[in-house]
């Protein structure tokens, strides 16, 4: 008998509909806050004290409950540490990959230096 193939846990199927470009801001539930990458799709929610992060499969949804260092991030413009939850999500590249502002004016600073 061949082995079953598990199917992946998603919270949803469907793909965004809006096409973001590189420096748009972007909603928290399409990105996995683990891999701080863009997903084009909804992702897992995960309550933890009473916030809500996303990750994209089982094994993010573990490592978001359980390690703290997953749900914060560095803001790019001025070091400050900042959670995921409350950050202004930004798509920095073509690749997917996602930064954590501490806010917009932070954002807009960062991205005339680049």
């Amino acid at each position: 008998m061949p082995p079953m193939e598990m199917e992946p846990v998603t919270a949803a199927v469907e793909k965004s509909t809006i096409d973001y470009r590189v420096g748009d801001k972007l909603p928290n539930d399409l990105v996995c806050m683990v891999n701080d990458a863009y997903m084009a799709k909804p992702q897992i929610p995960v309550p933890v004290n009473g916030k809500t992060y996303y990750g994209c499969c089982e094994m993010c949804v573990g490592t978001l409950n359980n390690e703290e260092s997953a749900r914060m991030a560095t803001d790019p413009q001025t070091g400050e540490r900042v959670d995921k939850t409350e950050a202004f999500i930004v798509l920095l590249d073509a690749n997917g990959r996602v930064g954590y502002f501490n806010s917009e004016v932070n954002y807009t600073a960062y991205a005339k230096k680049s």
